[in-house]
């Protein structure tokens, strides 16, 4: 069974799989998909799913070394994981948070230290210590983290990925971008995507989000 509120998510989940079920509306407005099939059942068991997996989900063995593995964890950042805003009266900056079983996120923080090489980040308990929450915070380490999530994705929930490139902008004179031929312009505010058009001239495009400009350069 999946339940979201994202009726666009399921639909893609539903068109993936190739099946004819029905979605249905709960009463709180979120959208359902049921499936009954054993193959599916036995396989997804064999992935390393389990039920009643909050407290007890581990990190999948067979992608501890798969070159895939950023699929999967943006996947799970997707379902148990946040990027929000803090203020205080100073300062403000994002967070990313990301909370599972305490096997499960000590073994995804070790994936993201060897894959991003971000600073050593805490890992706290939560929920009266029944899960346990990754909370990575350095501007750096965020931007790591949204090329590892983004870079050549297909598939995502659109929500998250609009908050890494639309609100993640304060101080964005400052912004570097990791990805080739797309820089920030101070003078116009904008991200500058560099091309060349069909006569091997040199061209540029602005856009308002860093995200648009890789976008474009995709074109090409």
């Amino acid at each position: 069974s999946l339940v979201q509120n994202n009726q666009k998510l399921i639909e893609d989940f539903k068109s993936y799989l190739g099946v004819a079920n029905k979605i249905s509306v709960g009463k709180t407005g979120s959208y359902h998909l049921n499936l009954c099939n054993k193959a599916l059942f036995y396989k997804l068991l064999e992935l390393g799913l389990e039920p009643r997996k909050s407290l007890t989900c581990q990190f999948p063995k067979w992608l501890e070394i798969n070159p895939q593995r950023r699929h999967f964890v943006r996947g799970y950042f997707d379902g148990d994981g946040c990027i929000s805003l803090k203020r205080t009266k100073l300062t403000q900056a994002h967070h990313i948070n990301i909370v599972g079983s305490k096997s499960f996120i000590f073994s995804l923080m070790n994936v993201l230290l060897e894959d991003l090489e971000i600073s050593p980040t805490k890992v706290i308990a939560v929920n009266s210590g029944k899960n346990y929450c990754i909370n990575i915070t350095k501007r750096e380490d965020i931007l790591k983290v949204r090329i590892y999530f983004y870079d050549n994705a297909t598939i995502c929930l659109e929500r998250k990925k609009t908050i890494f490139y639309t609100e993640c902008k304060q101080n964005r004179s400052n912004y570097t971008s990791q990805t080739k031929n797309v820089s920030f312009r101070k003078d116009r505010n904008r991200w500058r995507a560099s091309y060349r058009d069909e006569r091997g001239r040199r061209k540029e495009k602005l856009f308002k989000t860093e995200g648009e400009a890789i976008d474009f350069l995709k074109l090409f």
